[in-house]
């Protein structure tokens, strides 16, 4: 049997054609720039970077058992010598996160570590009111218990309009029967001065929800967590959990089945593929960008970038900002905006022989995700 296509539906089919091509084209992409590769700290691990609003770069990260800091004056182009911000005698002072408030304070989160069965792990944090140029006392904001496993990890600040400061990290003090974790919340509403009791954000029964890392959206209606989780797909995946400003995780515990929690990413991982320690950020454009360590490719993790749209959904185009030896992990990767198009991706790694803090920036072409 024959069929004839009318001329209206054979329009019709083209420009639906077109307009998928079109939605395609349009997807963003990363292209790295492999010109820009530098090293950021010859020794060192967990870099995260925060503009300042003097334009300065500051950029904290675990050395010597430490919490360093380092500036830039030219935008990534050089970097000082370094100092050590923390002085923490038991153990290791570990996973710093940096964030300026709204009155100009710039504030250091950080995991204490303990080496023996005596002190506590704790989330802590440092003050400064010269752009990190010296700081407070260490101030204790949560205590967890004497051993690793219920111990407390990772803490990430976020500050909201009205300026509340909200410090989220994984936390497993209440799960010494069993190897659950959650993540819990803590927040401030005096700029840091006091502190009110954790809640629980996030817990997925028998499993284990950790690397926090929170993201207030441009819309300024909504604000999400990009975590790990390993009870979505197999191995740790990348999951987003989410609330309205509003609301703010208070409330109920996003469990394992909420709707406020899904994965990540558009087109899901097999189950034994490793993708864990995400971060996240948003372009000026509105485009979100995800990144996590992943072993899609290779027996060792290395730093796979995903784009997603404004409302962080539907991660896909994976990149693999840096070529690494066979043998040679990049790990405990950051994301930061550089500028209007620019994205810098921060790894611990090696390259060319050489251990360290390695940056490279990516250029973020396309629009904005339209479709799913």
């Amino acid at each position: 049997m024959k069929y004839v296509l009318s001329k209206q539906t054979l329009v019709l089919f083209c420009c639906i054609l077109f307009g998928l091509t079109l939605a395609r084209s349009e997807t963003p992409v990363i292209e790295w720039q492999r010109e820009t590769l530098r090293m950021v700290a010859a020794s060192g691990c967990y870099a995260r970077v925060i503009r300042l609003r003097n334009n300065e770069l500051l950029c904290c990260y675990e050395f010597n058992r430490q919490c360093w800091l380092k500036r830039s004056s030219d935008n990534m182009l050089s970097w000082d010598r370094g100092a050590q911000v923390t002085t923490y005698a038991k153990g290791k002072a570990a996973n710093p996160e940096l964030i300026q408030l709204q009155n100009g304070r710039v504030m250091l989160c950080y995991n204490e570590r303990p080496d023996d069965a005596t002190a506590h792990f704790t989330i802590c944090a440092v003050f400064s009111d010269d752009n990190g140029v010296s700081w407070s006392g260490r101030m204790q904001l949560f205590e967890a218990g004497t051993s690793r496993l219920d111990g407390c990890w990772e803490p990430a600040a976020l500050q909201y309009p009205d300026g509340e400061i909200q410090v989220f990290f994984a936390n497993e003090a209440q799960y010494t029967y069993n190897n659950d974790q959650e993540i819990s919340m803590l927040s401030s509403k005096d700029n840091g001065v006091s502190w009110q009791p954790p809640v629980t954000v996030a817990y997925r029964s028998e499993a284990r929800d950790g690397m926090p890392v929170p993201l207030l959206l441009a819309s300024a209606e909504e604000v999400v967590i990009a975590i790990e989780d390993n009870g979505i797909d197999g191995e740790m995946k990348p999951v987003i959990l989410r609330n309205s400003v509003a609301k703010r995780w208070r409330g109920n515990v996003i469990t394992g089945n909420s709707p406020l929690r899904h994965a990540a990413l558009l087109q899901p991982l097999a189950d034994i593929v490793y993708a864990g320690a995400p971060y996240i950020c948003q372009m000026p454009s509105g485009i979100t960008i995800l990144s996590v360590q992943s072993r899609e490719r290779r027996a060792y993790e290395e730093p796979a970038v995903y784009v997603g749209n404004s409302d962080a959904r539907n991660f896909i185009n994976p990149s693999f900002p840096l070529e690494l030896a066979e043998k040679v992990a990049g790990s405990w990767n950051s994301l930061f905006v550089k500028d209007e198009q620019t994205v810098v991706l921060l790894s611990t790694t090696s390259i060319n022989g050489q251990n360290g803090i390695w940056a490279i920036d990516g250029l973020v072409s396309g629009k904005q995700q339209t479709e799913p």
